[in-house]
């Protein structure tokens, strides 16, 4: 069990006390606990836009950026997802003490799996810090939104730990610094694959809107589908084995 020094719980308390002073804010953090739009459409929407419309001359150079963008973030979201499942901490609605500091507006919500790290901070802060890279502007709107739409949410409404939200901006950062590290490896190929899409940019918006989706609702339909393989492969397993 993943221990929480006092601090943090006294934090925990602070961000707690934002929640059930007004039905409006409750209302508030639960949209942008639970709608995309809110929550996640802003950092697809910056990518497809930097995809579609980059700086010329220089839209293949942009691209192949944005191309390590992407790497980073898969690479993010792995990362993240494999701690969850090697680090038992339960969110902290789960857990009767810090259960009983949220309103009933977060408590209709059960999350029943682990919350170190921030999958979502893991996600939209690789985002956010690489399109900062690309235009300034538009990465510290995404920064602000990310920690304010995404960290502060989730903090309210009892779905993390700040160690959570910490341990998701610390693997954005890891892994898009791991990538630019790795650039004169996979610049090549990055290359090569954005000047494909300059010859059949029909197949690659639409190719780059699929992916973009995917943020957006971090890859839930992906892992609706996934989730259903897993389930159906255990039962053709079974019946074979019986």
């Amino acid at each position: 069990m993943m221990p929480h020094p006092p601090i943090e719980l006294w934090l925990m308390s602070f961000f707690a006390s934002f929640a059930g002073t007004s039905e409006f804010l409750d209302g508030v953090i639960h949209l942008l606990l639970t709608n995309d739009l809110l929550k996640g459409v802003p950092f697809g929407t910056a990518l497809l836009l930097l995809w579609v419309v980059p700086r010329e001359p220089h839209a293949a150079k942009e691209r192949t950026s944005l191309l390590t963008i992407l790497l980073a973030t898969g690479f993010s979201l792995v990362i993240g997802r494999a701690m969850q499942n090697l680090i038992a901490s339960p969110r902290p609605l789960m857990v009767p003490e810090m259960a009983a500091l949220y309103p009933p507006t977060f408590q209709d919500y059960r999350l029943d799996w682990n919350t170190f790290p921030s999958d979502h901070m893991a996600l939209y802060f690789t985002i956010a810090l690489g399109v900062y890279s690309l235009r300034r502007a538009l990465g510290i709107g995404l920064i602000l939104w990310c920690l304010v739409g995404v960290g502060f949410a989730r903090l309210s409404a009892g779905y993390h730990y700040p160690m959570d939200i910490l341990g998701g901006m610390a693997i954005a950062s890891g892994s898009l610094a791991l990538m630019r590290s790795m650039h004169a490896w996979l610049e090549p190929s990055l290359a090569r694959l954005a000047g494909l899409a300059g010859l059949y940019p029909g197949l690659a918006t639409v190719s780059m809107f699929i992916i973009c989706f995917q943020i957006s609702t971090v890859f839930d339909t992906v892992r609706g589908i996934g989730e259903f393989g897993r389930v159906g492969m255990r039962l053709v397993l079974t019946a074979l084995l019986q």
